[in-house]
Parts: structure tokens; sequence; C-alpha cells
């Protein structure tokens, strides 16, 4: 009897472990450069990320008007869910995307910019990553 289980779970083995690593790996690639632009309540957003993929999980850094930003997210199917931190009006802030990568691999979505609790939308496409131009401060 003892043999026949251990028979049963070496030959499972391997099929088990097939069935572990593919569903494991995302289908969707979203790494390399990224440039968004979108509106907060009236305040335009136009920033350069460049996102590292490993598995679902998501990391690199974005490029905004007021300075350079790492980028910690993950990957659900087709959804991206990514965060980094910023400036407005010299308060910090973090600023969440959520959005979904559309078959011409654009990605639309919302914004939520945390403590200010305000709200936006956002699109987004592959690009070149270089760095918005900075915005004119009001003297």
């Amino acid at each position: 009897m003892k043999r026949w289980i251990i028979c049963a779970l070496v030959t499972a083995m391997p099929a088990l472990a097939a069935t572990v690593s593919t569903t494991a790996a995302p289908d969707l690639d979203v790494s390399g450069p990224w440039n968004i632009s979108g509106d907060v309540q009236g305040v335009g957003v136009e920033e350069s990320c460049t996102v590292v993929q490993q598995d679902v999980a998501l990391s690199g850094s974005c490029n905004t008007s007021t300075g350079k930003y790492d980028l910690k997210g993950k990957l659900d199917g087709r959804t991206t869910t990514f965060s980094h931190g910023g400036k407005y009006q010299g308060s910090d802030l973090t600023i969440t995307f959520t959005g979904k990568v559309a078959e011409d691999g654009t990605m639309t979505g919302t914004i939520d910019v945390d403590p200010f609790n305000a709200t936006g939308s956002f699109s987004a496409k592959k690009g070149n990553g270089a760095a918005p131009p900075p915005t004119p401060s009001a003297s």
C-alpha cells in the first residue's frame, strides 16, 4: 500500500509542478517605458514611467514634473495597479493608478491621490521613457 501511494505521488508531481508554473506566469508583459497623461480634478498629469515586471509584481520608477519616484505595483490579468510618491504644492502624496491594458497595448484607468481624496483618469502607452517637461511654477 505504501509503495502504491509513493508511486502515485511521484507520478503526479511533474503534472502538478507544470500546472503551478504555467498559472503563475502572466500572459501580459508590461515591462518597459510608459508615457502617462491624465487629469485629477483639473490638474494635468504628465509623467513617464519605466516598469519592471517580475511575474505579477511591478517595480520601477516614474519621472514627474516634481521629481523621480519609485514605483510598486501588481498585475492581475490585464489589470495593473501601481503607485508612487509625489508632491503637490509642497505636500507629500501617493498617486495610485489602476488601469486595464487593451489589446492594442494602451492602458486606461483611474488615478487616486492620497491623502487628498482626489480622483481622476489617465491613459498610457508604451513610449521612450523621456522625462516630462517641468511644470511652470506660479509666482
